[in-house]
């Protein structure tokens, strides 16, 4: 009977440790920030960043994707390019929008835009994505950061 019992619960044990294979933490994940309105902000690609707080967010934004297509440092173009960001905003409801934002060369100082939520209107500034592209030193994506300024009006 004890042999039956170690074959019952043999499997039992084996589906049990595959399951908690299963579960690990995503060690690439960014953890969210809490971030002030009217306080320039600095966010990675896919990191939340929670206005005003973590614990109650008014509004969440998040750096969905980031297509840069400036002109690199040390190389001449014809064109300055500009880097594209689609910004998905949240409610404190959940409720998403998606938000186009761009800048262009080194010369748009900022681009911004009004966002609609929780009854009330906000401005979105994004001021500055860095690193700039350098043609010697190229950077990883993941070392991008997005400098936004978030302000209820």
């Amino acid at each position: 009977m004890k042999n039956l019992r170690i074959l019952y619960t043999g499997p039992a044990v084996l589906a049990g440790l595959a399951g908690l294979m299963g579960c690990h933490k995503d060690a690439t994940a960014t953890p969210s920030v809490a971030a002030a309105f009217s306080q320039p902000v600095s966010l990675r690609l896919q990191q939340p960043g929670a206005y005003p707080s973590l614990q109650a967010p008014e509004l969440t934004l998040v750096v969905a994707e980031a297509n840069d297509y400036r002109c690199p440092l040390g190389v001449t173009c014809a064109w300055a390019g500009e880097v594209r960001v689609a910004l998905t905003v949240a409610d404190e409801r959940g409720i998403r929008q998606s938000v186009p934002l761009r800048l262009s060369g080194l010369t748009t100082a900022a681009d911004s835009t009004v966002v609609a939520a929780n009854g009330s209107r906000y401005l979105v500034v994004l001021h500055e994505v860095r690193p700039y592209p350098n043609a010697s030193a190229p950077a990883p994506p993941q070392d991008q950061r997005f400098v936004f300024t978030v302000k209820r009006q």
